[in-house]
């Protein structure tokens, strides 16, 4: 639950692309001002800011190499989301084992009494171990289902959120493809 609250909090649009940022770098970029959007960039650490940091930092060496350094950056933060949220992932396949563990000892019980009292158990006694391998297997998917529909939420957001950052951030060094390096905003 507290893994949930995190990410909910955390992977947000507004977080990785803020909107005024945007808007100053947008603005900035249609004037073909990328100096400005370098000063920008740099005064706020959110995702796009970064991955056009990296991009513009390596305009003097033609657009391949900006994009080559964009995608690196993109790769790393990438990496660092999924990261993230693959906790979600790994308690939704972890919790159905747990629950598989304590049913196999709850049968384990049942044919032990049933094996112990050499076939005349009292069905009480039997019941006991029965019980507890069905709540163990309810526990267990009780935590896995939640948990691996939220992860797979977070992480078509993580995806969604990646897109659209590169999206993004290829528009605004796009103008930079057919002119080559821009350096100063025209007079």
């Amino acid at each position: 639950l507290t893994l949930a609250i995190y990410d909910l909090l955390t992977l947000r649009r507004g977080v990785y692309l803020p909107a005024d940022r945007l808007g100053e770098i947008s603005e900035l970029s249609a004037k073909l001002d990328y100096d400005g959007v370098m000063a920008v960039c740099r005064e706020d650490s959110s995702l796009i800011c970064r991955v056009l940091a990296a991009g513009l930092s390596r305009r003097d060496r033609g657009y391949p190499q900006m994009v080559e350094a964009m995608e690196e950056v993109g790769r790393s933060e990438a990496t660092r989301l999924h990261q993230s949220i693959g906790y979600l992932s790994l308690i939704g396949n972890i919790a159905p084992m747990m629950g598989l563990l304590g049913t196999v000892i709850g049968m384990m019980r049942s044919f032990h009494a049933v094996a112990e009292y050499a076939g005349n158990v009292q069905p009480g006694r039997l019941a006991e171990g029965i019980y507890e391998a069905l709540t163990t297997t309810f526990m267990g998917l009780l935590v896995a289902i939640p948990a691996l529909v939220l992860f797979v939420f977070f992480r078509n957001r993580v995806v969604n959120i990646l897109d659209e950052t590169a999206a993004v951030a290829e528009e605004i060094v796009f103008p930079l493809k057919e002119g080559g390096p821009v350096t100063k905003a025209p007079a």
